[in-house]
């Protein structure tokens, strides 16, 4: 008998396993109305210029191939740049194959996907911004920035890179292990992860040229960010639970109290800073310097 429940519990798992893999082909992990449902009665009818602070939200039209940013202040200036808060909230969180896209219209129609898809880390996009915004009040240029003040925080949603790197090295992985990770397994999207990696070290590299090039200080420009995460952690296709959510939680609340650290451009991984301050006095120190700018401009004015 109990090496019959055994076979029957093997058999059940394979079946939900093969089931999962073949409703990958036709549908997403998630169908997204949980999360519709939630976005859409939290915010109503507030349209983006209703955000209490200045935003800058990524997306990506997969009509236009091409990215499209929300911004509050833009959206304050032309009804055609301001649609719902919710519509602009679903389309930053429809990443591919986890999530359906989103489309709506306003003055336009938009076709949108997650922003990741173009700039996992969306920094340099929110720094184009706000240098759009200083030279078009100053009347500057791009080499009077470097005489402009850079206050930057920058919080990333976790990686494995250091423990679950992928091997590869044989004419096996053709389409199917890309997108569901190797035999056995199908627990991972390599797919998706090379390229968010990708990504994401493109935007590290140019960060660091750009803090050279500016004289941005490493106290002025703050990047927080877990490289050491199990794969079931940082993984998207993981469910809300209540148990996963408070394991997110502890992990965040461990991350305050770990080395501040520095990417090294070399091995794309973090590494402690040499003075070993924590994240936690890190934080204090830049919300510090954002109090002290912020009562700077209240004298000006």
């Amino acid at each position: 008998m109990v090496g019959q429940r055994n076979n029957e519990n093997r058999l059940t798992k394979a079946w939900i396993a093969v089931k999962s893999v073949c409703s990958s082909f036709f549908y997403p992990v998630h169908d997204g109305v949980g999360l519709r449902n939630v976005i859409q009665a939290k915010l109503g009818g507030r349209k983006l210029k209703d955000s209490l602070t200045n935003v800058f939200i990524t997306s990506f039209d997969i009509m236009g191939f091409q990215p499209v940013n929300f911004s509050s202040q833009k959206a304050k200036c032309n009804p055609r740049d301001d649609p719902l808060l919710s519509d602009v909230c679903i389309s930053t969180t429809a990443a591919p194959y986890f999530l359906p896209p989103h489309d709506f219209t306003n003055e336009r129609i938009f076709n949108l996907v997650d922003g990741g898809v173009a700039a996992n880390n969306p920094t340099l996009f929110a720094i184009y911004e706000v240098m759009k915004e200083v030279s078009k009040d100053r009347n500057m240029n791009f080499r009077d920035l470097s005489n402009t003040r850079f206050l930057i925080l920058s919080l990333g949603t976790g990686s494995f890179k250091k423990k679950h790197g992928l091997k590869m090295g044989d004419f096996h992985w053709g389409l199917i292990t890309l997108i569901f990770g190797p035999p056995g397994t199908y627990q991972s999207t390599p797919l998706i992860d090379i390229f968010s990696s990708a990504s994401d070290s493109m935007v590290d590299i140019y960060m660091d040229f750009f803090c050279q090039l500016l004289g941005i200080k490493r106290g002025d420009y703050l990047r927080i960010q877990d490289d050491e995460l199990e794969y079931k952690m940082a993984n998207a296709t993981c469910k809300s639970s209540e148990e996963h959510l408070k394991k997110l939680k502890k992990i965040g609340e461990e991350l305050l109290d770990k080395d501040a650290t520095t990417l090294n451009i070399e091995t794309g991984l973090y590494e402690p800073v040499v003075d070993k301050t924590k994240n936690k006095e890190e934080l204090l120190a830049f919300a510090k310097k954002l109090s002290d700018e912020k009562k700077k401009r209240k004298e000006i004015k």
